[in-house]
């Protein structure tokens, strides 16, 4: 039999922050009992942030912009409505090789962003990622922003199915 799949909740920002600012938000989470410790564990208000908890929750900073998408089920990627999945993954490859941030639509003949395409389910590109791991739910709590007072967004959120 196999073992469930785990969900996990992501909210990517491109802001960039310094490891000083992230120890001052993992310090307001334990102050606000949302995590146990530095490791992140769930806390006795863990649900205020994650509706129904979460197993572990994480912020992580990148001085280079990273992609965050689904893992388990892939994900598809379109221009307007054209799928064009099949030409994204080499041009995913040569961006993180150094190559250009784009990726040329057969359908329209247009080189695109890679951050301006459309993901199915939605992917995101950023220097900054919370993430909550092993949830029952998939939603952050409405004022997620009030648990998150040192780090700037926007944010995007993406699920990702491990």
């Amino acid at each position: 039999m196999k073992g469930r799949s785990r969900l996990d909740l992501l909210l990517v920002s491109q802001a960039a922050v310094s490891e000083e600012v992230l120890a001052l938000q993992r310090a307001d989470w334990v102050r606000m009992e949302i995590t146990t410790g530095t490791q992140g564990r769930p806390g006795v208000k863990a649900n205020t942030l994650v509706q129904g908890g979460f197993g572990r929750l994480e912020v992580a900073r990148s001085d280079q912009l990273a992609f965050y998408s689904n893992k388990v089920g892939g994900f598809r990627v379109f221009c307007g409505s054209a799928n064009i999945t099949s030409v994204f993954v080499p041009a995913i490859e040569e961006w993180r090789s150094g190559g250009p941030m784009t990726v040329p639509c057969p359908a329209c003949k247009i080189d695109h962003p890679l951050d301006q395409l459309n993901y199915r389910p939605p992917a995101s590109f950023g220097r900054l990622v919370v993430t909550a791991y092993d949830v029952q739910y998939s939603a952050f709590a409405a004022e997620f922003e009030s648990f998150m007072p040192h780090l700037s967004g926007p944010f995007e959120l993406v699920y990702q199915r491990i």
